[in-house]
Formats: C-alpha cells, sequence, structure tokens
C-alpha cells in the first residue's frame, strides 16, 4: 500500500509521512501540483493527500486532474488556512474529505 502526499511545506508533508509510516503504509512526499501529475502518469499509488493551496499549482486542479483522468484513486484534501466556499463545494460534490491541518491549542 502506498500513499501519496502533495505538500509545499515540508514538515506538515513530513509529519502525514510518519504518521503513514507507524500504520505500516508506504508514502511519496512531493510538494507540487505538476511534479504530483507527472508522478501519477507513471506510478500508482492506494489514495492521494493534497494540500489545497501550494505556490506551485492548486490541490483544487490535481484533484480535477485525478478525477479527469477516471481515476478510481480516493483523496483527502487538506489546508493549514480552512477553506473557500469554492474548496468546499468541489469537495463535497466530489464526495472527497476535507481536513484541516490548523492546528487549535
Amino acid at each position: 500500500m502506498e500513499v501519496l502526499i502533495v505538500d509545499d511545506e515540508k514538515m506538515h508533508a513530513d509529519v502525514v509521512a510518519e504518521y503513514k509510516s507507524l500504520n505500516g503504509i508506504k508514502s511519496t512526499i512531493l510538494h507540487s501540483e505538476n511534479t504530483a501529475i507527472d508522478w501519477l502518469t507513471k506510478n500508482d499509488c492506494n489514495s492521494v493527500i493534497t494540500d489545497i493551496k501550494m505556490l506551485n499549482g492548486t490541490g483544487i486542479d490535481l484533484m480535477k486532474w485525478i478525477i479527469d483522468e477516471n481515476s478510481q484513486t480516493p483523496i483527502i484534501a487538506i489546508s493549514a488556512d480552512g477553506s473557500s466556499h469554492e474548496t468546499e463545494q468541489f469537495c463535497e460534490v466530489m464526495k472527497i474529505p476535507f481536513l484541516s491541518k490548523k492546528l487549535e491549542l
């Protein structure tokens, strides 16, 4: 089992990957929409966890690409900035779980 983690913030991606490894799941970490699309055209994975706002591309565009490719790959959207109305609508319509990376202490 392998999960693709796409996040331009290395620390956030590393935390998710570490959590997955504790549960016996291998992770590949990439830091942009374009590198993720390139990787997905050459590799298979069991699921994708993608940040919404990234410096190079967006998680929304990546999710649209995955869906347009008729992929049955499960997707989880994450964001530290909360979600916009567009993001919430997209995730709701496409039945994609959305999680906040924002920690409330």
